[in-house]
């Protein structure tokens, strides 16, 4: 990765940050609104990397093979299947206030703090890839983000009972599995307090 020093608007200083041994391309680098840390992470890999823009080192990692779901259940999830390297693969990053946005290729969504990179919350609200987290903030108030990916995962109805057909539901979830869906998030309500 390549830091480019200014002073003034001039490029003063470059120096070149390795993440690992491995040669790897960074597909992505964002920053906290404050710009003292940066986030980014590597394709194709699971960990996040959090570096201090004033000494240049990483700070913390995360590592999202090692995160299951909430929004799993033993019926739902297959452990050897399912946390291959390839699922967990990070896809997309997004800071919003003091909370680091992480989407996957297995459709999961990871909230994480700005300042530890401890996770908040993992849900995967998505059958796929999580292509885009895009934060924005309304006039009427607080920051809000929207996240884009391939096949919906209707969270809630996965734990209400339904009287519905069962085959008629795997038609209708195959049909929708192909489809791209954003979803709205409020942001800062992660945590309770």
């Amino acid at each position: 990765m390549a830091v480019f020093s200014l002073t003034d608007s001039v490029v003063t200083n470059q120096d070149i940050l390795n993440h690992t041994l491995q040669l790897s391309e960074v597909l992505q680098v964002v920053s906290t609104e404050d710009n003292q840390h940066i986030f980014s992470y590597l394709y194709p890999g699971c960990i996040i990397y959090q570096w201090e823009v004033e000494s240049k080192e990483v700070l913390s990692k995360l590592d999202c093979s090692k995160l299951i779901p909430c929004s799993e259940s033993l019926v739902t999830i297959n452990i050897d299947d399912q946390f291959s390297p390839g699922r967990c693969q990070v896809s997309t990053l997004s800071v919003v206030g003091n909370l680091l946005y992480i989407g996957t290729c297995w459709g999961c969504l990871v909230v994480a703090e700005t300042g530890t990179l401890r996770p908040v919350t993992v849900f995967r609200p998505y059958g796929q890839e999580i292509q885009s987290l895009v934060s924005f903030t309304p006039t009427s108030g607080r920051q809000c983000l929207v996240s884009i990916g391939r096949g919906y995962r209707n969270l809630i109805q996965r734990y209400c009972s339904n009287t519905g057909s069962l085959h008629g539901k795997d038609e209708e979830h195959q049909e929708e599995s192909d489809k791209i869906f954003a979803l709205l998030w409020r942001s800062g309500s992660w945590s309770m307090n």
